[in-house]
């Protein structure tokens, strides 16, 4: 027989009860923490199955946020076109039926043109609605931008003759920009050749601006590269000005999807060269929607009346390129750059009221699954622009109120009509948002129960069975407890154990 000795029974004992009360703690801390695994040691291929499980956990969560996030900008957009279809509209047009009665006097229709102003207003509140620091409306961003005047194509560039340009953009003043000579056929070809020849300015690229320069039906647009406030595009002189139907226009920056402004532009009849830069709103509360008539008396005074009323609004000594303001407006007139020269007395120039729109044609998208994503916020060309045989609402709510407070009680049945239209547009936006509500409450639905089956997978994995847990403790309990007792009999080897 092979005779064991003490110190190995007793090295074999202390190991096994160690290892028993190391595992007790295992089971207790699976207890408390209520989970099996928390080192990869634990079960390697588990763990890995943990990590897996709570990416895409982690993932799925992020997705509910934007998702709640967008479905709040989406109640937020059909209260807004609501207020639009109702508030705006629905005045508007109350407005124009009643005003079409013969029984109206003047007086009363420059009061409800008084009010298409104030309703104006209103409607660019509501397509300027931001949620969270963002616009509703604004596509994918804002940037600032100068509309030119309508022009004839085909379009001849001659060299030396009206081929140069010279414009600010986002603060920073470019050399001086030469076109290429040539007859450009389209609108697209000579927007083309205008983008590159100013992105190619040494000033411009050094201070990394640039601009994108488009043909929008009968004009040409600028539109700077960065977005927001700060973004503005400027034109301040050359002799391809007027070629280009730039000698005026409009401009505004990004900080908004949409703003009101006035469009300057020369009569046809002037016999002198002045150039007249795009206006430009200062002080929106001051605007009161009119039209007006800027008039040389003679070539160094100037007079501006309302088209409506003919008072004089300003007057006073002109100076080239010395701001003009007026009515929360401001202009200037160049008569010493290149392409301008002196104006000659009954030199007229018109200051229409007009607005813009700063952002673009896409309409937003949010990522509703992998690799899947849907459009939900509509942008503001789609619902108060003119496109897709759509009524620019701004423009015929401006309409409406020139129509009013010229008695023209033809012009407003026609503003009328249009309303219509532009109603309508809302009306189909409204329709469009409720449908991608709804979608989106389903995506939100479907990742609500992946929520639910993911968290089911990785509790079958990570946690623990708290009942077997429980019961595996108190059966580890008594077993270490009976060792440690049979452990102590065994060892009580000494002869003075058994002497009484």
């Amino acid at each position: 027989m092979m005779r064991v000795s003490d110190s190995t029974m007793v090295g074999s004992l202390m190991f096994h009860l160690q290892r028993a009360r190391a595992r007790q703690a295992e089971t207790q801390i699976e207890i408390a923490s209520g989970k099996r695994l928390a080192l990869p040691s634990d079960d390697p291929v588990g763990f890995g199955k943990v990590v897996d499980y709570k990416t895409l956990l982690a993932a799925t969560v992020q997705r509910e946020r934007t998702l709640n996030l967008v479905a709040g900008r989406l109640d937020e957009t059909d209260s807004a076109l609501q207020a639009a279809s109702s508030s705006v509209m629905g005045r508007a047009k109350e407005l124009a039926v009643a005003m079409t009665n013969a029984t109206n006097s003047p007086s009363e229709r420059t009061v409800a043109a008084a009010e298409i102003t104030g309703l104006i207003g209103q409607l660019l509140d509501i397509a300027n609605r931001t949620m969270d620091g963002q616009a509703l409306f604004t596509g994918s961003t804002t940037r600032g931008r100068v509309s030119g005047l309508s022009l004839v194509v085909p379009t001849t560039i001659t060299a030396s003759v009206n081929d140069t340009l010279a414009i600010v953009v986002d603060g920073v003043s470019s050399g001086a920009v030469t076109l290429a000579a040539g007859s450009y056929s389209t609108g697209a070809a000579l927007a083309a050749q205008v983008e590159s020849a100013i992105n190619a300015d040494a000033t411009l690229a050094a201070a990394g601006k640039a601009v994108t320069v488009s043909f929008a039906s009968d004009h040409l647009v600028m539109a700077s590269h960065s977005f927001g406030a700060l973004s503005s595009v400027t034109v301040t002189s050359g002799s391809a000005r007027n070629v280009l139907g730039l000698h005026g226009g409009t401009t505004a920056t990004g900080s908004a999807p949409f703003s009101l402004g006035v469009s300057a532009s020369a009569d046809p009849l002037n016999t002198g060269s002045a150039v007249i830069a795009p206006g430009v709103v200062t002080d929106r509360n001051a605007l009161t929607g009119d039209d007006y008539l800027l008039t040389f008396t003679d070539s160094s005074s100037y007079a501006i009346s309302s088209v409506s009323t003919g008072t004089v609004r300003a007057s006073g000594p002109f100076t080239s390129g010395a701001p003009i303001v007026f009515d929360g407006i401001q202009l200037s007139l160049d008569a010493t750059g290149a392409g301008a020269g002196a104006p000659a007395a009954n030199d007229r120039f018109h200051i229409l009221a007009t607005h813009q729109y700063h952002g673009d044609a896409t309409d937003a998208v949010v990522e509703v699954g992998d690799g899947l994503t849907a459009p939900t916020l509509v942008n503001g060309q789609s619902v108060f622009g003119d496109t897709n045989d759509g009524t620019d609402a701004f423009g015929v709510l401006q309409t409406l109120a020139r129509a009013l407070r010229s008695n023209n009680v033809d012009g407003i049945a026609s503003a009328h009509r249009d309303l219509d239209v532009a109603a309508n547009q809302i009306t189909t936006a409204l329709g469009t948002v409720g449908a991608r509500a709804n979608r989106l409450v389903g995506a939100q639905d479907g990742l609500a129960s992946f929520h639910l089956d993911v968290r089911t997978l990785l509790s079958r994995v990570e946690d623990i069975d708290i009942a077997k847990a429980v019961s595996d403790l108190a059966l580890q309990q008594l077993t270490l407890q009976a060792a440690a007792q049979s452990t102590s009999s065994l060892l009580q080897t000494s002869l003075l154990n058994y002497l009484r």
